[in-house]
């Protein structure tokens, strides 16, 4: 019941999604790997729009790590965990609370263990700055926490790019961009290069534009219509 009621929301999200933009463009379908434990490593650029396009447009059915703060209120967490939610504790929340994440990984390795998926906005915070900001390692912990749990697993990243041509306008437009997978083949010593090679990716699949700039490079993009049509 709990998995018919979550696809039936996601159904009504979808359809609603395509009523507020003009054209949802959803490219590298054949990416999405079968079979396996996938973590999704998205850029961040437009708040709850981000995830509710990933749970919408993906037949993964993923899981999301939301901030804590939104899980204060019981039934609210209640409610959130009903559709996929799971709380991250960040120093910011109050350095004590930071143990509580060790259950949200250990919900997340019962998930990939199934070989189901699991969303991280790697950006920590979303920005509609059209750029890649620095990742953070919570996905990389993941990884090789999972393979630490079960050696047998072959856990794998998904990149996935989000791009929209005006982000707070109805009407517009949207690309979901899945890259090749990322396979988690190397020691966690390498931890590092797991991450660059996941940055590499992600700034493979959308516009980056400098900060340096920024404006003037963003202005020349609209009156161009390079790339993906934008807007401010």
């Amino acid at each position: 019941m709990k998995n018919l009621i979550n696809a039936v929301l996601r159904f009504l999200v979808k359809i609603a999604l395509h009523g507020y933009f003009r054209r949802i463009i959803v490219e590298g379908k054949e990416n999405l790997p079968k079979n396996r434990p996938v973590i999704l490593v998205a850029n961040h650029q437009n708040a709850l729009i981000d995830p509710l396009l990933l749970a919408t447009h993906t037949r993964l059915n993923p899981w999301f790590l939301t901030r804590a703060a939104v899980f204060t209120n019981p039934f609210v967490s209640r409610l959130l965990h009903f559709i996929r939610m799971l709380p991250v504790y960040r120093v910011r929340d109050g350095f004590s609370t930071i143990q509580h994440n060790h259950h949200t990984f250990d919900q997340t390795f019962e998930v990939l263990r199934k070989n189901g998926a699991v969303v991280v906005f790697a950006e920590g915070s979303h920005s509609l700055v059209r750029n890649l900001r620095p990742l953070s390692k919570g996905f990389t912990r993941m990884a090789f926490g999972l393979k630490e749990r079960y050696p047998e697993l072959e856990p794998v990243i998904l990149p996935v790019g989000l791009q929209f041509s005006a982000h707070m306008r109805s009407g517009s437009k949207v690309r979901v961009t899945f890259g090749k997978i990322i396979p988690v083949d190397m020691p966690a010593s390498k931890s590092g290069k797991l991450t660059k090679s996941v940055e590499n990716a992600l700034k493979s699949l959308i516009v980056t534009i400098p900060d340096e700039g920024y404006e003037e490079t963003l202005k020349r993009l609209i009156e161009k219509k390079c790339g993906f049509d934008f807007q401010i």
